[in-house]
């Protein structure tokens, strides 16, 4: 073959990658593959939730199934502090769905004047999350910002982002006593002995299982600083039973 010949056939090759590589980009945003129907999941029934799906679905329609941006979908919520991170994919030839993954306010962070502002479990505050049934963490002063006050607040923050969901309603409040430790009172039941943050998911499926238990019933305390050997207490003709 000579070298003319080998040269043409080299620039025919490279041409065909060039026109390939022009075709599927025009093809990648061409009318045929516009999104035309945008199906959203993962956004809860809170005050901004018609607001993010309108935000997500103008923005999505802004692309094609080919050329779906995340990057671009978040930017689009990022304005409300409740999502944490959205996902989404394309389903050719006219559709994008998208999965909203939210923040779960797991306590209220309360100042001396009884305002309080619920946060998640790595310190985002959620201003606009429902605080009616939220335990309660002691701070100085309600946070204006990202972040926790003190190493006391984010370990009791931790404790109750780590309690079982069943149980989350029912936690009143999370405090810190000099003799026992780390506490949740429940309403209307217990106060839970947790001790240290050490062993949380142990400490809580003991707790669980305690108060679903009737021989617990009545009991002002309960305490599962050894999981293996809960104990309950507080009782009026009883004190301090092995459980």
């Amino acid at each position: 073959m000579t070298v003319a010949r080998r040269f043409l056939m080299l620039s025919g090759a490279a041409g065909l990658v060039v026109l390939a590589f022009l075709g599927w980009s025009w093809f990648r945003d061409s009318p045929l593959v516009k999104v035309r129907h945008v199906e959203i999941t993962g956004v809860s029934n809170g005050p901004d939730a018609a607001a993010i799906k309108h935000d997500l679905t103008r923005t999505a329609r802004g692309m094609t199934t080919l050329d779906v941006s995340t990057k671009k979908l978040e930017h689009a919520v990022s304005a409300y502090p409740i999502v944490r991170s959205v996902s989404a994919s394309g389903d050719f030839p006219s559709t994008v769905q998208v999965s909203v993954h939210e923040y779960v306010a797991v306590a209220a962070l309360t100042g001396p004047d009884g305002n309080s502002m619920p946060v998640a479990f790595d310190g985002t505050l959620l201003p606009r999350a429902g605080k009616g049934k939220l335990p309660a963490v002691a701070v100085t002063a309600t946070p204006a910002h990202d972040g926790f006050e003190s190493e006391r607040v984010r370990i009791l923050v931790r404790v109750l982002a780590a309690a079982p969901l069943a149980l989350r309603s029912e936690l009143d409040r999370a405090f810190v006593s000099r003799e026992d430790g780390i506490q949740v009172t429940l309403r209307d039941g217990p106060t839970l002995v947790l001790g240290t943050s050490g062993r949380l998911p142990a400490k809580w499926a003991s707790a669980a299982r305690v108060l679903a238990a009737p021989s617990s019933s009545g009991a002002d305390e309960i305490d599962v600083r050894l999981p293996e050997r809960p104990s309950a207490s507080g009782f009026t003709n009883a004190s301090n039973p092995q459980l």
